[in-house]
């Protein structure tokens, strides 16, 4: 390991982002670096502090330097990563060569490390030297050429258009350049750790390579025909995925044929940006989304669209340092000042997943089409910002047909545990608020301006440290809060047949604790079937409400040892529910919300509680909020009849912080910026001001919170 990259993992994440041109004297890495490091063996650990070392997944020639049989079983081929470049631009498909590693240096078919002038090809093959190296210029004919596609196995049984099945390969494309012909799909890789990288290559400040294939081929749009062992390890890096989607059906439940454990995909440092239609659905069994971004999707009627989508029982998805945006609407949000909604698209549809098997940390969830996350099958979802009108755990979805995502609870019972939200900032959001009109069609019930919900037979959950405030509901949006409740409990039983015998299972084990509700209407509810709950404890949890601290509409609770609420303070003008599962809690009565609120802020030793990410964007980041003129990819009619409404275009800061967080990437050519207005078409370098980590850490000093980090909140 190098001396910058032993400084950089030394400095912290503070530091890294420093080199990678977030601050400092922002330059890029230097040209002999293959990535700023990662400490973590694993390139899908959810533990990453930085960005992956990519010199630690390269494997070396075993110098037969052999391209192998491209079509049947294959003994021959170089277990080396082989390299093929891709410039759209001065490749050429018919004189471009492969080359290998050797250890130091890339090398050709001969083993030379120069090729016939004398020209060094380079030590990392991210940045090599572009006038020794000869590329193709597209993929457009892979599927038939020995140079490109090889693969190991002893049957047809995996993706026969993947292009490096076993093989660590690297297939790197032109920063900067559009690549759009394809005609085999990008699968490969050996293993987890010696996976098929699928990355840009050239010097960082010419962006990310670029995928837009429009009708064409997709190449990571596919089906695996209900295989069940594949070779897919595929590591993405630094790729923009336009208008694009991405889908691997079936790979959710695929095990290795290494046999080792299920297959993996990792994306970092990628963006997807404004597909029509879902953009993240049925990702392979183990996959890694980090530091990446998905916005903007949207599709017409009929269906349904979604940032992030899967389902069956198996899957282990872990998203960290993420941005979902503006995903999830009828119409194109990039281009109408308020597209349409429904109820039944969003951000995040986790309509499966194993046993805690998807990771959410240090996420922004934000303006989804109709709310979310919606985390169907539980999860960890912890130190992230949410700005929806509403998020929810449970144990069931609606989508099971024969393809049963809950089968680890009717196998193992309610063992363990189905869900963790942890240190969460949520910003009530609504549709329709006083200043920000919607689209007269939308669904009415989109962001209804909810807070959280434990649901259905979730069991052995914690939900603690959470604040969830309607701060920008009211102070920026206009909003009365009028039908936000902080936290709701809601319990409904999960019913299946066990050999003919019905089985129910009822919320049991779970504690709400230590959560921070703020200025919404109600403070805490409880709904459904109560009937055979247990062991349900609420306790420590600080409530500020106009309205009542405490809701009950649940069926059959009656006692104690079904659901507990004690210890907690609620500051609110009305009088808290007298019930047999009530203990001993705190009620400072008040005259009203703005009393609640005064008692509240001097009783607890508040400094700031009423942040929201408005003021998070002027105080603390120092932008001036953009307008419509900024805009150039509304319509000026659309603009026009807004200004004349006096319509503010960025009421919340939303649309001014998305402008740098959406825009974010490894090596960026500017640095984010800390004055004036940014540019909704920038190109910045990665700054954790700009992350839900950030936001949320702001937010808990304001009501006297310690900082969180990622490191110090493990998923057990």
């Amino acid at each position: 390991m190098n001396a910058l990259i032993k400084t950089l993992l030394s400095g912290g994440l503070t530091l890294l982002i420093t080199a990678c041109g977030g601050g400092g004297d922002n330059k890029p890495l230097i040209a002999e670096n293959l990535g700023p490091g990662n400490p973590t063996i694993s390139p899908s650990s959810p533990d990453r502090t930085g960005w992956t070392d990519f010199k630690k997944l390269l494997v070396a020639s075993d110098g037969s330097l052999s391209l192998g049989d491209p079509n049947g079983v294959n003994e021959t081929r170089d277990t080396g990563s082989k390299i093929v470049f891709f410039n759209a631009a001065q490749g050429n498909n018919e004189q471009a060569e492969v080359y290998w590693w050797n250890g130091e240096n890339i090398i050709d078919a001969t083993g030379s490390s120069t090729n016939s002038n004398g020209d060094e090809y380079g030590v990392n093959p991210l940045k090599p030297n572009e006038n020794a190296i000869k590329a193709f210029a597209n993929m457009a004919d892979s599927a038939n050429d020995e140079r490109l596609k090889t693969h190991q196995t002893t049957d047809r049984d995996w993706f026969v258009e993947g292009l490096a099945g076993g093989f660590p390969d690297w297939f790197l494309f032109k920063r900067g350049q559009i690549h759009s012909e394809f005609n085999s799909y990008l699968l490969g890789g050996r293993s987890e750790q010696e996976p098929m990288l699928v990355a840009g290559y050239g010097e960082e400040s010419e962006g990310r390579a670029v995928f837009e294939v429009g009708s064409a081929f997709n190449p990571l749009l596919t089906h695996n025909y209900g295989k069940t062992i594949n070779w897919i390890h595929t590591h993405l890096f630094s790729i923009e995925f336009r208008r694009m989607r991405i889908s691997l059906l079936g790979t959710s439940k695929a095990e290795s044929r290494n046999g080792e454990g299920p297959v993996s995909f990792v994306m970092e440092d990628c963006k997807m940006f404004n597909p029509n239609g879902n953009a993240l659905t049925y990702l392979p069994q183990k996959s890694t989304i980090y530091r990446s971004i998905v916005s903007h999707s949207w599709h017409g009627d009929p269906g349904h669209v979604q940032g992030y989508y899967g389902s069956g029982a198996k899957a282990q998805v872990t998203f960290e340092d993420m941005i979902f945006y503006k995903n999830g609407f009828k119409e194109d949000p990039l281009t109408n000042a308020d597209p349409r909604r429904d109820i039944f698209s969003r951000n995040i549809y986790q309509g499966g997943g194993a046993r805690m098997g998807h990771i959410y940390r240090g996420i922004i969830s934000a303006d989804g089409g109709s709310g979310g996350p919606q985390m169907r099958y539980g999860g960890l979802l912890e130190n992230s910002l949410i700005i929806e009108g509403y998020f929810y755990s449970s144990t069931s979805s609606n989508n099971e047909n024969g393809n049963n995502p809950t089968e680890w609870l009717e196998a193992e019972g309610q063992a363990g545990q189905s869900a963790q939200v942890k240190n969460n900032v949520q910003f009530i959001f609504e549709n329709g608020s006083p200043e920000d009109p919607d689209n007269p069609e939308t669904d009415l019930r989109s962001q209804p301006g909810w807070g959280y919900s434990l649901s259905g037979a979730s069991y052995g959950s914690m939900v603690s440290g959470n604040i969830i405030s309607a701060a920008m509901l009211i102070d920026d949006l206009g909003g009365t809060a009028g039908a936000a409740t902080g936290i709701k409990i809601s319990s409904s039983p999960y019913e299946f047949y066990a050999d003919g015998v019905p089985v129910t299972y009822a919320q049991k084990d779970n504690q709400i604790i230590n959560n921070i509700i703020y200025r919404t209407r109600f403070g805490i509810a409880v709904s459904g079937d109560a009937t055979d709950i247990r062991n349900i404890e609420i306790k420590d949890n600080i409530v500020v409400s106009f309205d009542d601290p405490l809701r009950n509409s649940a069926e059959s609770l009656s006692a104690s040892s079904q659901l507990l609420l004690e210890d907690n303070t609620f500051y609110s003008p009305e009088a808290l529910l007298e019930e047999p599962w009530i203990g001993s809690n705190q009620h400072i009565r008040s005259e009203d919300l703005t009393d609640a609120v005064s008692t509240a802020k001097t009783a607890e030793n508040w400094p700031d509680p009423d942040r929201t990410l408005k003021r998070y964007v002027s105080e603390e980041l120092g932008l001036t909020l953009l307008d419509w003129a900024d805009d150039q990819n509304i319509p000026q009619s659309q603009k026009n009849e807004r200004i004349a409404a006096g319509e503010a275009y960025d009421p919340s800061g939303m649309k001014t912080f998305m402008a740098v967080a959406v825009n974010m990437r490894f090596g960026g050519k500017s640095a984010a910026p800390s004055s004036g207005k940014p540019a909704l078409n920038g190109d910045y370098a990665w700054d954790e001001r700009y992350t839900g980590q950030a936001v949320v850490n702001w937010v808990r000093a304001g009501f006297g919170q310690a900082s969180t980090k990622l490191s110090e909140a493990p998923a057990e």
